[in-house]
């Protein structure tokens, strides 16, 4: 015999996955407003649409079950810089520090310090 969920079980997994969404385009929002890399932006930018496009139809799931779809948003992991290579400081602080060093052509020990893209690319994947 198939054991179907009731409707409400149904109701909190759909509200689940839009409380994801939401929190998700909160988060994509900030990255493209801190990326400086246009081609990064762009990208970004494509997944906050295909993540609105996501909302949007989880949205009209819960109406079409006679739901109220929810603007709360739920928790996503904490973006944490790996602990060996940019231990005390914060991924944008970093950034910041690697374009000015960049810039002005500080710094020498370039074996050790990620580049620019190098960064920006840690940043997008932690996404």
């Amino acid at each position: 015999m198939i054991i179907f969920p009731d409707k409400k079980e149904i109701l909190d997994a759909i509200s689940s996955k839009i409380k994801a969404e939401n929190a998700a385009t909160e988060r994509l929002q900030n990255r493209i407003r801190e990326t400086p890399i246009e081609d990064v932006r762009k990208r970004l930018a494509n997944h906050l649409d295909e993540t609105y496009e996501h909302q949007r139809r989880l949205q009209q799931l819960i109406r079409n079950l006679s739901g109220t779809p929810t603007d709360s948003k739920g928790h996503l992991p904490s973006l944490v810089p790996p602990a060996t290579s940019l231990t005390a400081k914060t991924v944008k602080d970093t950034v910041r520090e690697t374009v000015k060093e960049a810039a002005t052509g500080g710094g020498t020990d370039t074996g050790s310090r990620l580049t620019f893209e190098e960064m920006e690319l840690m940043k997008t994947k932690m996404i």
